[in-house]
């Protein structure tokens, strides 16, 4: 069996090398972030990563605390994968959304719903799915679309479905 207790959070992450893709919980608040993690990505110095969360720090919502905010300050994010990357408040635009601006971060930004459908589909190895996200709006110019027809079931979905790729 797998030893899964570490000494120190240095040694979780020792092993995550530059350009890594990172995952991380938390929703604009202290709790449920893995605030000691964060911390020793930031102070282990690894770059070009490409976050994948939520939020991407330094929101203004709650408390000041050492979220992912330490590292786009420290520059050690290349990319980041979010439904809420920006401040509340355009007065008071966070690291990310500086770094943004100025080209230094490229930003997926994604619908809530589809980030947790993506985390889902991910973990369950399914390659790819659909989503209505879009469709009938200036968003889905240029873009696929294929028409699904969905099976008798007892929800109140049409027919048939026109639907982004």
């Amino acid at each position: 069996m797998i030893n899964k207790i570490y000494g120190s959070f240095e040694e979780v992450v020792a092993d995550i090398p530059d350009g890594a893709v990172i995952m991380m919980g938390g929703f604009a608040g202290p709790g449920g972030f893995p605030l000691n993690l964060c911390r020793a990505l930031h102070k282990k110095g690894v770059k070009d990563l490409t976050l994948i969360a939520n939020t991407a720090g330094g929101l203004g919502l709650t408390l000041d605390f050492d979220d992912h905010r330490i590292l786009f300050e420290a520059k050690q994010v290349k990319k980041v994968i979010a439904s809420f990357p920006f401040s509340t408040s355009p007065s008071n635009p966070t690291p990310c959304e500086k770094q943004v601006a100025s080209g230094e971060v490229e930003l997926e930004l994604v619908p809530q719903g589809t980030l947790a459908e993506r985390i889902r589909a991910g973990g369950y190895g399914i390659g790819a799915f659909f989503t209505p996200t879009g469709a009938g709006t200036i968003i889905e110019k240029g873009k696929e679309k294929r028409i699904i027809k969905v099976g008798r079931c007892s929800s109140n979905l049409p027919s048939r479905l026109t639907l982004p790729s």
